[in-house]
């Protein structure tokens, strides 16, 4: 008995700070977007961030050990960009109280153009440096300062000028994260929020273990910098998360997305996806909770919305037929239209309890 018990105590510690790791995870996944986007700018406006960043000059250039790596087919949406005509007319309330007092700052955007706009401060491709972009901007790198603090700004402030729909029955109200849009070779993601756009971090840790032994950091930045990459690492997870859970929706998803019409939606569920991306079933459930996305037809639609079990697509293919034929069909007619649609053979009794809930909705 001693000796397992020793065993016990000895195995505890090991599991402990994965316990702990995930714990904090799921915290993170559980904040809401606004909290999460706050998270993000409070990160990268931190003055060590930007030594990471940002080296702000050429010569350190090679001292950059944070970058950001873009996910494939993603862009900032059609439906929410800086265009120059709200710059020019202010007419959003919302970003009317951003640019309030900015005339200076709207003129060099203006001045600059659309195009270099998107390249250098929206898409985010590069990961060039303050200067860098300064230079090929052709403006002084506190201009470029102040602009990147206005796109985060419109950022956060995206949150409540993205149009938000609430369920009438329960009051839930759905932060929309992004619009799925149609392409000529499939589809794409455009998120409303600049913090996606951007992408991943990507960490030099072999960089950053040697500018630690050159001293290159101050005892209170070498403190700092533990918290820092750990944070950094869990908005990865949740950013990776979301991305790979929308990929996953539009594979599974293809032939609605392309109708609009919700009877050719797929039977698909949250384990099924997290299996598929090598994730926990809870972590799938907090990264779609009260999130919605806007489909190609321009509507609105929670995440949960795209996982009917088995039984809703069957109650939904019956509820069409028996609207079309003014609920002429028998049970067994039914049964035989759902064999056929979906290769599942049903008793009578299951058909004819679905028909009783239909006319009970």
């Amino acid at each position: 008995m001693a000796q397992s018990l020793r065993n016990v105590s000895i195995q505890k510690p090991k599991h402990l700070p994965k316990l702990i790791g995930r714990m904090q995870l799921a915290d993170l996944m559980d904040l809401k977007e606004i909290e999460f986007k706050e998270l993000i700018r409070h990160i990268e406006h931190s003055s060590l961030f930007k030594k990471l960043a940002y080296p702000a000059t050429f010569k350190d250039k090679k001292e950059k050990v944070i970058s950001f790596v873009k996910f494939p087919k993603t862009k900032i949406t059609r439906a929410y960009e800086l265009k120059e005509e709200i710059l020019a007319d202010k007419t959003e309330v919302s970003i009317e109280s951003l640019l309030e007092g900015r005339e200076d700052i709207i003129k060099v955007i203006k001045h600059l153009g659309i195009a270099k706009f998107r390249k250098y401060f929206l898409d985010c491709r590069d990961n060039l440096s303050l200067e860098e972009i300064a230079e090929e901007c052709s403006m002084k790198i506190e201009k470029v300062s102040e602009i990147i603090d206005l796109v985060n700004e419109i950022s956060i402030q995206s949150s409540f000028t993205t149009p938000v729909k609430t369920d009438p029955s329960n009051r839930v109200f759905y932060s929309k994260v992004a619009s799925i849009e149609k392409e000529e070779d499939g589809f794409s993601l455009g998120y409303f929020d600049f913090c996606y756009v951007k992408g991943k971090y990507s960490i030099n840790y072999e960089k950053l273990a040697q500018l630690k032994k050159e001293g290159k950091f101050t005892s209170k930045q070498i403190k700092e910098l533990d918290n820092l990459t750990k944070t950094m690492e869990l908005i990865n997870s949740r950013r990776n998360t979301l991305y790979q859970i929308l990929q996953e929706i539009i594979k599974k998803q293809n032939k609605f997305l392309l109708s609009g019409n919700k009877k050719d939606r797929k039977s698909l569920t949250q384990k099924e996806i997290a299996q598929i991306i090598k994730k926990d079933s809870s972590l799938v459930c907090r990264a779609i909770k009260f999130k919605s996305v806007e489909l190609p037809q321009g509507k609105e639609m929670p995440l949960k919305d795209f996982f009917p079990d088995r039984k809703t697509i069957i109650k939904e293919f019956l509820q069409e037929i028996l609207a079309e034929n003014n609920k002429k069909f028998t049970d067994i007619q039914l049964t035989d239209l759902v064999k056929k649609q979906f290769r599942i053979n049903l008793s009578r009794r299951s058909i004819n309890n679905y028909r009783r809930e239909i006319n009970s909705d």
